[in-house]
């Protein structure tokens, strides 16, 4: 690995969209890890430090402790997208 590679940390419930999303960005020259639910995703945050997150959580609790996680770090940009409906203040993050 390059220290000067951004790191991402892509997740996603669906593995094959990791795989797709790790090997596209890789390409591109990005360190990616990848997660596959909301704890994983806060114990890897835990101990590994990300220039960036790409996050699709669909389960609501998680996405809000994951949430609630996130806003003690100092993680920018977070990036979250869903196909389901969420709440205008879980994107407050975003802004």
């Amino acid at each position: 690995m390059d220290n000067n590679q951004m790191k991402v940390l892509v997740t996603d419930s669906d593995e094959n969209f990791l795989k797709v999303a790790n090997a596209k960005l890789a390409a591109r020259g990005f360190d990616v890890h990848t997660s596959s639910s909301a704890g994983e995703t806060i114990e890897i945050l835990k101990v590994i430090g990300f220039d960036s997150l790409l996050i699709n959580i669909a389960k609501a609790d998680e996405r809000e402790s994951l949430m609630e996680f996130l806003d003690t770090l100092e993680v920018k940009p977070v990036i979250l997208f869903s196909n389901k409906h969420f709440e205008t203040e879980h994107t407050s993050m975003l802004k």
